[in-house]
Order: C-alpha cells, then structure tokens, then sequence
C-alpha cells in the first residue's frame, strides 16, 4: 500500500498542486494512451521521435544488454555510446523493467488495434 501511494498518489497531488500554482503541468503536458506512453518514454530514453523510441523500449524488453552490440536507435553507433546509459537504468532495476515490459505490452496491442482499424476502413471504401 505504502508504494502505491508513492508512486501514484503523491505524483498525482505533486501534478495538480503544481498545476494549480503556475497553471502548467510539472513534466509537461502528454497525450493520452499509447501515444502519450511513448513520450514519457521518450524523455526517459533521450530518443529523437516515437519510433526511435519504440525501438529503444522494444530492445529492452526483448534482449540482455550487450553494450558493444549496435544501437537499435540506427545510429551505427555501440549501444554503450549512443544511448546506453540511458537504457541502464532499466536493466539495473527490475521494477522499472518491469513496467516497461508491461508498457510495451500495452503498445504492442494498441498499434495492432490501430492498423486493424486502419485495414477495416481501407476494406470499407
């Protein structure tokens, strides 16, 4: 119970607490369901857009950290010098790999959804 009050319920009144001092929300202002994961993400993984960040959270979640493997990012570069002290975090903390995990999950099953809509009304026309 302790942990789910610090980690849902503080940031909750931290958020609007701050809100309501400066009229802004504190980590910025994200949209809502998949799209808005991956911006949270995308902050965490220093990535230059959603794709490259999908990629990241994909990478993560599926293989063991091997720093002189090239970066998922496409950059050419050794995962260790591109963006490897980001994506470390992730593999030192099994709670935070966790919800990634889940989180990927949660994507993955969004953009299905998201392409299956997209192929219906291709059909429909």
């Amino acid at each position: 119970l302790a942990t789910w009050i610090f980690e849902y319920v503080e940031v909750y009144y931290f958020s609007y607490e701050y809100y309501t001092r400066y009229g802004e929300f504190p980590f910025g202002e994200r949209e809502h369901g998949f799209i808005g994961c991956l911006q949270a993400f995308q902050d965490l993984l220093s990535a230059a857009d959603l794709v490259t960040t999908y990629k990241l959270m994909k990478h993560v979640a599926t293989y063991p950290y091997r720093g002189h493997h090239n970066c998922p990012c496409g950059s050419k570069k050794h995962l260790r010098r591109c963006h490897g002290a980001a994506i470390m975090k992730f593999y030192q903390e099994k709670r935070l790999m966790h919800i990634l995990q889940q989180e990927i999950i949660f994507i993955d099953r969004e953009l299905k959804l998201f392409h299956e809509q997209c192929d219906n009304l291709e059909t429909a026309k």
